[in-house]
């Protein structure tokens, strides 16, 4: 519970302080489109209450919704670099291709690892006849029931998006308050 509302604030933020880039770019430019999809990114809220409705209930659907979100979140900010980028003239700051492949490696990532992840844990689930909780049950239970692991089995398939989640996430994010 408590981690899960920490990353919670903390995916806020962070689409947050995305939106604030693309209100800035904007006004740099002039555009308002990357004005208008500034704001599209800040419905993010809608992925995380999508991953607050997997944790609660144990179902991995609600994860594969909120990987689907935050990959088309990332799919407007690289538009929005893209639109940057043609504004200034073909001169623009090395940030700005970084950000691009930054996207484009974020949303491979979670569309090609992380969704088909979770979706091959809800189709198990769905298989083995597997019933949710409620999702009033299943913040009661989530405060008590998980288990603390360590084994590496446990862990193997998060590997990846974790590691790039708690590291590159974290770089871009510094990065992002120098641009």
């Amino acid at each position: 519970m408590i981690g899960r509302t920490v990353a919670t604030i903390a995916e806020l933020c962070f689409a947050w302080q995305c939106a604030l880039l693309l209100f800035k770019l904007s006004a740099q430019t002039s555009s308002s489109v990357i004005g208008m999809i500034g704001l599209t990114v800040l419905p993010i809220v809608v992925a995380e209450l999508a991953c607050w409705f997997a944790v609660a209930t144990l179902n991995n659907i609600g994860h594969a919704v909120e990987e689907v979100l935050w990959s088309a979140m990332v799919a407007l900010i690289a538009v929005c670099l893209v639109i940057y980028w043609q504004h200034t003239a073909g001169a623009a700051p090395i940030w700005v291709p970084i950000g691009l492949i930054a996207c484009a490696g974020t949303a491979a990532l979670i569309l090609m690892v992380d969704v088909p992840l979770y979706i091959a844990r809800w189709r198990i689930a769905k298989r083995n006849g597997s019933r949710y909780l409620r999702i009033i049950d299943g913040l009661r239970h989530c405060v008590v029931r998980r288990r603390v692991t360590q084994a590496r089995e446990d862990w193997r398939p998060e590997v990846l998006w974790m590691g790039l989640y708690f590291s590159a996430g974290v770089w871009l994010s510094l990065g992002i308050i120098f641009v």
